[in-house]
């Protein structure tokens, strides 16, 4: 089988015709599980999906434990109580800490991401 290099300006414009309309030939191990997917299916969304997380932009932004306090609204004593097992308040989910000497910095990302973690679970069982 012929590969072709897809330009990431192709993909961006036209995500059919970087990939080409043409049936690729079927695994037929999947073709039992799924019958109706191709392999131009899973093309097509896999470069979707590509797309949309290129435009996502991750922050990696690194912040410091008041900030860290402002957007969970929790206090630093609380925070602390979640990274140590020792605690009844520990989360295994909390993201850790690196430290810049002596100060402890969070990735501003996996802060939001645990609130959303926060979120969803309260949402699935009040929901």
């Amino acid at each position: 089988m012929k590969r072709s290099k897809i330009s990431p300006q192709a993909i961006s414009l036209h995500p059919r015709v970087a990939l080409g309309e043409a049936s690729a030939p079927r695994d037929h191990s999947l073709s039992n599980a799924f019958p109706n997917v191709t392999l131009s299916d899973i093309y097509q969304k896999l470069v979707e999906l590509l797309i949309e997380t290129a435009k996502q932009k991750v922050s990696r932004k690194a912040i410091r434990l008041p900030d860290v306090k402002e957007i969970t609204g929790e206090s630093r004593s609380q925070i602390y109580a979640r990274m140590n097992s020792k605690y009844a308040a520990y989360d295994e989910t909390w993201p850790l800490p690196f430290y810049i000497g002596k100060s402890p910095r969070w990735w501003l990302h996996e802060i939001e991401a645990w609130l959303d973690g926060q979120a969803a679970s309260t949402e699935k069982a009040h929901g």
